[in-house]
């Protein structure tokens, strides 16, 4: 859990990157949720990043037999099983961004633990536990006071392996 309690470019990995650009092997990121309010709401806010798959690699994966698995979530039972809860958990698609992976009704009573399954290379960062009642979202409009079309270059290129290397351990 030290891995992902704060946002700090410390990603949670540990899988095995496969010879395709963006993939690895099918892999979970376990994270136990410990005790949970069962009349709140349950939603997970988890930062990280994709090491995206290139049209070449995404070909040649499909060649060998392998096909992009979307990440999903499944929860522990009692006797040990477990049991998927929830089929698209999504990702953070491009740079590093949050999502909020909604698991509200959908934990079995008593589940402490998930994991979310995925052959895709995801690294990630930070996973927060929310259960706030009265949460919601509002949009506001704001004026446009002015602006400016500059040209800001590419982001740069790094060689060498994906920060996402640095941590071994995947559980939480």
């Amino acid at each position: 859990m030290d891995a992902l309690s704060r946002r700090d470019h410390a990603f949670a990995s540990g899988f095995a990157v496969a010879p395709y650009d963006g993939f690895a092997n099918l892999h979970a990121l376990t994270l136990d949720l410990g005790s949970l309010d069962a009349k709140s709401p349950v939603r997970l806010l988890m930062t990280g990043y994709v090491n995206y798959f290139s049209a070449t690699s995404l070909y040649a994966a499909w060649q060998a037999g392998v096909k992009p698995v979307s990440p999903y979530a499944e929860a522990q039972l009692a006797d040990g099983t477990w049991k998927k809860i929830a089929e698209d958990a999504g990702f953070p698609a491009g740079l590093e961004r949050t999502i909020v992976v909604d698991l509200t009704g959908k934990l079995p009573a008593g589940a402490r633990r998930i994991r979310l399954m995925t052959n895709l290379q995801i690294y990630w960062d930070q996973v927060l536990v929310d259960q706030s009642v009265n949460a919601e979202a509002r949009a506001t409009e704001v004026s446009l006071a002015a602006a400016t079309l500059h040209f800001r270059g590419y982001p740069k290129q790094m060689e060498g392996a994906s920060p996402g290397t640095w941590i071994t351990t995947m559980t939480a």
